[in-house]
């Protein structure tokens, strides 16, 4: 619980002026048991992308799938370990 306390009382904050903050090429899988109000698995990925949160990150590569939660690798791995192998298929740096 202090780790969820303490990363709200203490953002993460970039060390350098670069854009993205986040550098490094980024995978997100986002998952249906965990959509927004009002937000379907279909419009998942658009609403990422049109959110302030999308810019921090140099992103190759986003899903969406209308099952798994919390714990998607369990939940759903098949999909899961498709988005990590998408996300890792060509990278040699």
């Amino acid at each position: 619980m202090r780790m969820y306390a303490n990363a709200n009382r203490y953002p993460w904050t970039p060390s350098h002026d670069l854009t993205p903050p986040v550098q490094a090429p980024t995978g997100i899988t986002l998952v249906g048991y965990e959509n927004p109000p009002g937000v379907t698995t279909e419009n998942r990925v658009q609403d990422f992308l049109g959110s302030p949160r999308a810019p921090w990150f140099n992103h190759v590569n986003v899903t969406a799938h209308p099952g798994g939660g919390h714990f998607v690798f369990w939940e759903v791995p098949d999909a899961w370990v498709d988005d990590v192998r998408r996300t890792f298929r060509g990278r040699t740096d």
